[in-house]
């Protein structure tokens, strides 16, 4: 059998420089790939999840009009921007290598709807924030009349028994809310609720007070239970459920 010749070694100096170049081109591809990507220019707009927020006012508060270069913008900076309307809890921004800036929102959820002057003023979500009526927006919530607080279309009430009440609002038992009709805030007297009774009875006035109106509304949904809709022919002037372990009714004989 022939001896096999060897084979010639490939200097190590040159299989390192083969390796810085092929390093090196790569290194460079990436940056030109990179800085040709932040050339590309903007095109467009898209915003997602908008319901009553209107597209064109979302627009205007992301400021993109003199926006050139899609990647010029931060995105963390445009969505604080788009959050500050009334109707946005959260917002996020992408960017597009097509030129295109997508705007996506979730819109906040309201639990209740404050009254002025015998019409509606705004509605109001779980924390406190409120967002201003707008056409389409329709909710079946409970009516608060009575709010100290100013409007304000970025910063939630400020009033803590308020916002009590607003969180606890969307947490409520079916059948406990389905007897709420509306809310009102007496500055001495702390919080009236007004319950609609059955057999189409005038609504009956519950004394809340102040605070832990989870446990109230318990109290409420047990005398409402045992004596107003089993007593059909007892008319019950006031319920007052402001003092712990004690609910106290004014009645009167129906004719």
């Amino acid at each position: 059998m022939p001896a096999r010749r060897p084979q010639p070694k490939t200097p190590r100096r040159d299989v390192r420089l083969g390796r810085w170049l092929v390093g090196g081109g790569a290194l460079v591809l990436t940056l030109v790939l990179v800085w040709a990507g932040r050339q590309v220019p903007y095109r467009q707009t898209l915003v997602v999840g908008a319901v009553h927020a209107v597209e064109a006012d979302l627009q205007n508060l992301a400021g993109l009009d003199s926006l050139r270069r899609v990647y010029d913008l931060d995105p963390v900076l445009v969505a604080d921007r788009v959050v500050r309307h009334p109707w946005v809890r959260e917002a996020t921004v992408t960017r597009w290598p097509t030129g295109t800036v997508v705007i996506g929102v979730v819109e906040r959820e309201p639990v209740a709807l404050a009254i002025e002057d015998e019409r509606p003023a705004y509605y109001l979500d779980a924390h406190g924030f409120r967002m201003p009526p707008v056409a389409g927006a329709v909710y079946d919530v409970p009516l608060l009349h009575g709010l100290a607080d100013p409007y304000h279309p970025i910063r939630p009430v400020t009033d803590l028994s308020t916002r009590e009440w607003l969180a606890l609002l969307p947490t409520l038992d079916p059948d406990l809310d389905a007897l709420l009709s509306d809310l009102e805030w007496r500055s001495r007297e702390g919080w009236w609720l007004h319950v609609v009774p059955p057999h189409g009875r005038q609504a009956i006035p519950v004394q809340l007070g102040h605070t832990d109106f989870a446990t109230r509304l318990r109290g409420l949904h047990t005398v409402w239970q045992d004596a107003v809709v089993h007593n059909p022919q007892t008319r019950f002037e006031w319920i007052d459920l402001r003092f712990e372990g004690q609910v106290i009714t004014k009645e009167t004989p129906r004719p």
